[in-house]
């Protein structure tokens, strides 16, 4: 899509979907693997001129939020968490990711919102990892998630647009994977345990070591156990 608006063949709000991925791109490095025409493969296209080049991390917040309504919407009552910095779980399994990238020159020129969300595949190679038909045992329209997934975004937008960033950064808090609680984590080859307090107004990851706060961004810090 990148390539589309570097053309100018794209406007805000676009989507454009796949069939098949193999080469997904996510954080460290890591591919998202999607069978054919089993899973949402989608890619927003956005010009949030509202938006400081500092504030994007909310854009990943809002693609999350919008994820996690969605599959409360197809399976009420179900656990769904949003692990820092851009997957969504249901259940205490990935079935979402989220990659948010950016042209930058003077000012924020756009942003492309790439989600990949597993929606009828059966099998992963990844034990921790799901779907709506594995949670469910049944089989849904792509079009018809995508639709209702889009409209959910939509509503978390305009919210950040109309400034309830505060109200956005509460519901992201509220659904935050292991918030409150101590795990071991990784940072510059030593690992340590930290409770899990939330994110700043930067994005960044909070963690209470030992007494001390200490603020981490993204890659700087991973879960270990």
């Amino acid at each position: 899509m990148a390539q589309l608006a570097a053309k100018e063949q794209v406007a805000h709000g676009d989507i454009l979907t796949a069939e098949f991925q193999s080469k997904g791109k996510g954080q460290r490095g890591n591919t998202w693997m999607s069978e054919k025409g089993k899973n949402l493969l989608f890619s927003i296209y956005l010009k949030p001129s509202f938006l400081k080049v500092k504030d994007i991390f909310l854009l990943n917040i809002i693609a999350g939020l919008a994820g996690t309504q969605l599959i409360n919407q197809i399976i009420p009552g179900a656990e769904c968490e949003l692990k820092w910095p851009n997957d969504v779980y249901v259940n205490g399994k990935k079935i979402s990711g989220i990659l948010i990238e950016t042209s930058i020159s003077k000012q924020l020129d756009f942003v492309v919102a790439g989600i990949g969300f597993n929606v009828n595949q059966s099998h992963f190679a990844l034990p921790t990892a799901t779907s709506l038909k594995i949670e469910t045992g049944k089989a849904y329209d792509l079009g018809g998630v995508l639709e209702s997934y889009a409209e959910f975004f939509e509503n978390y937008y305009i919210m950040l647009e109309q400034g309830q960033r505060s109200h956005i950064l509460r519901l992201y808090h509220d659904r935050m994977m292991w918030r409150g609680e101590t795990h071991t984590y990784r940072s510059n080859g030593s690992e340590f345990e930290a409770v899990l307090i939330g994110i700043n107004e930067s994005g960044n990851l909070v963690l209470n070591c030992n007494g001390a706060s200490k603020q981490f961004r993204t890659k700087e810090v991973e879960f270990v156990s």
